[in-house]
């Protein structure tokens, strides 16, 4: 993706497939973004993606992110599909609002991947 996307700060959708992100480093995120959806997304020299947004309503991740760890707060989302491998460990620390829960799960490691599941739909 070319850079100039990152200086388009008035975005309120997103939707990606199978690109490579690479963010400058004083990149501060999209303000008014209220859906996101990454499908195959890889995000170059990052470590840990946080997703902290208080607008967005719609979140999709599928099969992203090469990186350590995801952290997810968004406590007005109404909608969250996630599909990942168990070496995702996605972190959801606020996800208070969710009234629709479709959570897709991979086949590898399925029981330790339930496990995770469970612990995180308990603290909704």
């Amino acid at each position: 993706m070319p850079n100039s996307l990152f200086s388009c700060l008035s975005i309120s959708s997103l939707d990606l497939t199978w690109c490579i992100l690479e963010p400058p480093h004083d990149f501060k995120g999209f303000k008014a973004l209220r859906s996101v959806a990454l499908y195959g997304v890889t995000i170059n020299g990052v470590q840990l993606v946080k997703i902290d947004h208080l607008q967005l309503k719609i979140l999709t991740l599928e099969s992203c992110f090469d990186v350590e760890e995801k952290e997810i707060r968004t406590p007005n989302l109404k909608n969250l599909q996630y599909k990942g491998q168990v070496c995702d460990n996605p972190i959801f620390n606020d996800v208070s609002s969710i009234n629709e829960r479709t959570l897709l799960l991979t086949h590898d490691e399925l029981d330790y991947e339930l496990h995770l599941w469970q612990n995180f739909l308990m603290k909704l």
